[in-house]
């Protein structure tokens, strides 16, 4: 559909250069006609664009909620993208434009924000903690935190109760 489009505006554009270079009988009133023309198909593709962005932001808006719902629960990428009625490769490339991470590290990165509003506003154990946001084990929570945040996670709650 892309292609198709510029395809169109390429066209626009070549008949316009020959309108310009061969000023033949009418050539003005052409001009006017395909420098419309080319406006117009240019507002609907960015009116196009426009659209699906939002539908794609609608998309991932629900997708976080999914996911920020159930951070405890051990999600796969074909569980994600089937919840989500998408296919992989789809949800990767939607998950990618909006965060800039891929699924899984995405999914990382909430556990994580939540685990830091945990490690703040709560006295939960690690332990706790580490279960409630989805990690298998107090270690494997640590050595993520430690290394996504670049802290202990207990380094971390001390820092904040020292603030």
């Amino acid at each position: 559909m892309k292609l198709q489009k510029a395809h169109i505006l390429r066209i626009l554009f070549i008949a316009l250069k020959n309108e310009i270079d061969n000023k033949e009988f009418g050539y003005y009133q052409r001009i006017c006609n395909l420098v419309e023309e080319f406006l117009l198909e240019s507002v609907r593709i960015i009116q196009s664009r426009e659209s699906q962005i939002i539908r794609n932001q609608n998309w991932f808006s629900k997708f976080e909620a999914l996911l920020t719902g159930n951070l405890s629960k051990k999600w796969t990428l074909e569980e994600m993208a089937k919840r989500n009625k998408v296919g992989i490769t789809t949800l990767t490339q939607l998950v990618k434009e909006n965060t800039g991470y891929t699924p899984a590290n995405y999914l990382i990165y909430l556990r994580l924000e939540n685990a830091k509003r945990l490690l703040s506003d709560s006295d939960k154990k690690l332990t706790e903690i580490a279960f409630d946001c989805g990690f298998y084990s107090s270690q494997h929570f640590s050595s993520t935190f430690s290394k996504w945040v670049g802290k202990t996670p207990l380094l971390y709650r001390t820092l904040l109760k020292t603030k």
